[in-house]
């Protein structure tokens, strides 16, 4: 049985492949994201770095739509839930003209705070990469609440 926070997860992954414009998914994110939400690319990204509030979702929603195209959906494959964190292995589906390209596995690490969505780590996806979870190796930094 899914707990809480892998629920949350799907929700937002519905929100983001619904959706038909990047102001559609924000006004539905709303309600699933905490005001003080990031988004952390790793290092090594072609767009690296940490977008903070709704602002820096706005920017990662526009970054993906426009390098993915707005009919490209990003598919769980599996989910893994520890406390307040969820670990996602996913897969981006890209259709354009009638083609679909599927991408290779990629990771998030979604943590959860108060019932909604405080971070969202992007991460490339290896063998090691559920071991690192589990471990708790594989975040970004150790931020688990809001700033007072």
């Amino acid at each position: 049985m899914a707990g809480r926070g892998e629920e949350l997860v799907r929700r937002l992954f519905e929100v983001i492949n619904r959706s038909e414009s990047v102001d559609a998914v924000m006004a539905e994110l709303e309600d699933l994201v905490h005001p003080e939400i990031e988004f952390v690319n790793p290092e090594d990204a072609i767009e690296g770095g940490t977008r903070k509030g709704s602002a820096g979702i706005r920017t990662a929603l526009e970054n993906f739509f426009a390098g993915a195209g707005h009919a490209a959906t990003i598919e769980p494959e599996r989910m893994y839930e520890r406390g307040e964190r969820v670990l996602v292995r996913f897969r981006i589906h890209a259709r354009v003209r009638g083609a679909e390209a599927v991408g290779p596995p990629g990771g998030v690490v979604v943590t959860i705070h108060d019932g909604r969505i405080l971070r969202v780590e992007w991460h490339f996806w290896t063998d090691e990469t559920l071991d690192e979870f589990e471990r708790g190796a594989l975040t970004k930094s150790d931020k688990a609440s809001p700033s007072p």
